[in-house]
């Protein structure tokens, strides 16, 4: 094979027993810090797991994946973590729909505004939001006041995980299913949790 954007991973010829995911963003930062953080948590969930930077927009990151030199044929599954970011994400949840197959299923994970709402949410329930900007200036009241703007405390909770999925949207409104947006606000990120084993289903 190719190198190719993923070039050199080959989780299901190293680890044939374990199912294998791909976890994709185009944070570069904060999204990136988390993710590669629960990947450590999830190392008892009999998973194989890659968090993967790649750079651009949502529906460039898509093609890039999905194009030869993506190289995602040696995934089970592919998770794509990106912010709504006052775009409709819909016509990129039905990209991601018809990419799927019962071999290798791709999801789609938005979190509305922003990822912050799922920062906040292992702190507090988040509240209703003008835009990204007021997400995230309630993410920074709750964190120390010197900390970079994509950085994570030190003692961020992660094991506040559980208690996040319910803070994460405001109490009236549902999760909804993984194929389909989640409420705004609110975050597709608790079926990802979930799904690392992170907390029970």
């Amino acid at each position: 094979m190719g190198r190719g954007l993923l070039a050199g991973r080959s989780p299901r010829s190293r680890r044939s027993s374990k199912r294998s995911l791909l976890i994709a963003t185009n944070g570069a930062l904060t999204e990136q810090s988390y993710l590669k953080e629960i990947k450590q948590l999830a190392r008892d969930a009999g998973l194989a797991i890659r968090v993967e930077f790649v750079n651009g927009e949502p529906d460039s990151m898509v093609r890039k994946l999905s194009s030869p030199h993506g190289d995602t044929g040696e995934y089970d599954e592919v998770w794509i973590v990106v912010d709504e970011d006052g775009r409709d994400r819909m016509p990129l949840l039905r990209t991601c729909a018809k990419k799927s197959s019962a071999k290798q299923p791709w999801y789609l994970v938005v979190s509305r505004p922003c990822f912050e709402v799922w920062l906040i949410a292992h702190y507090a329930r988040v509240r209703r939001y003008v835009d990204q900007q007021d997400a995230q200036h309630h993410y920074r009241s709750l964190v120390p006041s010197d900390l970079h703007e994509k950085e994570l405390p030190r003692d961020f909770p992660y094991s506040a995980v559980a208690e996040a999925i319910d803070r994460s949207r405001l109490a009236d409104d549902e999760q909804g299913e993984v194929d389909s947006l989640p409420p705004s606000p609110g975050t597709g990120m608790p079926h990802l949790v979930t799904r690392l084993g992170l907390v029970q289903e």
